[in-house]
């Protein structure tokens, strides 16, 4: 049995799964027909790609049933009050897979009055150069960033009526947990005080986000009513497997998954009586977890948890980084204050531990309709962040065998210090001599 007995309620925003003794039987069921299908890439030549890619864009274009697809949601009214196309629904743009093609252009933009943290993201080493107050809030960025690269956003609340959204490369439909009723409006649109659509403004967003040609794919956690179970995330989870299985692993798309919720399966305490039933559903997610990391064209980013530092980093997917360690394909995220020192929870024994900005990093205003912009701190949007530039490095190298694994690397050896007594922090890469000749005149407007 997937558990003999089962644990007593436990509840957490974001956090918690609420565990039932049917649930166990449903996953267990659902995670046997998984393994029956032989969780691996296949390989397979040329012209059967070319069969596969034919008839699954055949087939998207005659379905209208998947939840969650455009008929089923009202338009978003323009501020003018018309209506626009409703920003599920892109087939309008072509979202077919020869679209995700190589860029040649490397020219570098600079977009003035950035928000809060991105200048950081390219700013130069050398602190002469820091004299020009306009660097302070410059961002230097390249061209189409993300391009050929696809993002699943795997969380809850993600309501995207809002401008920043207006140009987003969104993936018809929603991944979710397949058994019960899903109603977008409730489940997604309301539910988790927009944490999800926070989380692909900093990945892709027109102001807020890092890699704007990135194709989203949004993974809800929550079913019908707007519950959160146990089955419910893991039903998300291997749809989210099952939809890079279809779409895109036979063409060797890259892939990121961003994690800025996590399962923590009661493991607060370590002298908690329910700890071995959460090291058994544990068990259950680490080879879900493992299966995806078994694929080349996979990142798994990973927020580390917004404890204090020194905390042990106990919830899943990220304390994967210490028992999986020799899985190079996975990121842990911490997130820095903004003078640039360590902020929450962080183990660099994990090899791919990495940190981002995390305190008052400016997303668009979700609390406040007149407020056009709010600051959020987190390692959330850091792990967000760290999805996007990943995405950027990807589509700079995107004919490379090799692009996921350095990707990661560059995450790495392009990271450094803002302040001397810091943590390195991430960085696009970009350097002064890429910047516009004499920087003038400064783009106010990022060019997707």
């Amino acid at each position: 049995m997937f558990l003999e007995t089962h644990p007593s309620l436990l509840r957490k925003k974001f956090e918690v799964c609420v565990l039932d003794p049917e649930i166990f039987s449903k996953a267990e069921e659902l995670l046997n027909e998984k393994n029956k299908r032989k969780l691996s890439a296949q390989s397979i030549d040329k012209e059967t790609k070319r069969k596969k890619t034919e008839r699954q864009g055949e087939e998207n274009r005659k379905s209208s049933t998947n939840l969650g697809s455009p008929q089923s949601i009202s338009p978003i009214p323009t501020p003018d009050g018309s209506s626009k196309r409703d920003p599920m629904d892109n087939r309008h743009l072509g979202f077919e897979f020869p679209a995700l093609a190589k860029r040649e252009d490397d020219k570098v933009l600079a977009l003035v009055d950035a928000w809060e943290g991105l200048p950081t993201l390219s700013a130069p080493k050398d602190e002469a150069l820091l004299e020009d107050k306009r660097l302070h809030k410059t961002y230097f960025h390249y061209k189409n960033p993300g391009e050929g690269v696809v993002v699943y956003v795997y969380d809850i609340g993600f309501n995207l009526d809002n401008e920043e959204f207006r140009d987003l490369q969104l993936q018809e439909g929603v991944l979710r947990s397949g058994d019960l009723r899903f109603d977008f409006l409730s489940d997604i649109a309301e539910h988790g005080d927009h944490h999800g659509g926070l989380m692909i403004d900093k990945i892709a967003g027109k102001y807020a986000g890092i890699a704007q040609r990135a194709r989203i794919v949004i993974a809800t956690m929550v079913e019908g009513a707007a519950v959160i179970t146990f089955f419910s995330q893991i039903g998300a989870l291997l749809s989210v497997y099952d939809d890079i299985m279809d779409r895109y692993v036979n063409l060797d798309i890259p892939c990121i998954i961003n994690f800025s919720v996590a399962f923590t399966l009661a493991r607060f305490d370590r002298d908690s009586p329910d700890i071995e039933y959460g090291d058994k559903l544990a068990g259950t997610i680490s080879d879900i977890f493992s299966k995806l990391m078994d694929l080349d064209n996979v990142i798994i980013v990973s927020a580390a948890g917004n404890g204090k530092p020194g905390k042990p980093i106990n919830t899943y997917p990220a304390r994967l980084g210490l028992d999986l360690p020799d899985r190079k394909n996975q990121v842990v995220v911490g997130g820095t204050r903004v003078d640039g020192l360590n902020m929450f929870q962080y183990d660099t024994n994990m090899p791919n531990f990495v940190w981002a900005p995390g305190e008052n990093v400016w997303v668009y205003g979700h609390k406040d309709p007149n407020t056009i912009v709010e600051p959020v701190s987190g390692t959330s949007l850091a792990a967000a962040a760290v999805s996007g530039m990943l995405a950027m490095y990807i589509s700079r190298d995107i004919d490379s065998n090799t692009r996921t694994e350095d990707a990661v690397t560059k995450l790495k050896t392009l990271s450094w210090k803002r302040n001397p007594n810091g943590v390195p922090i991430i960085h696009n890469g970009i350097t002064p001599d890429q910047w516009p000749a004499a920087f003038e005149p400064i783009d106010d407007m990022i060019e997707i």
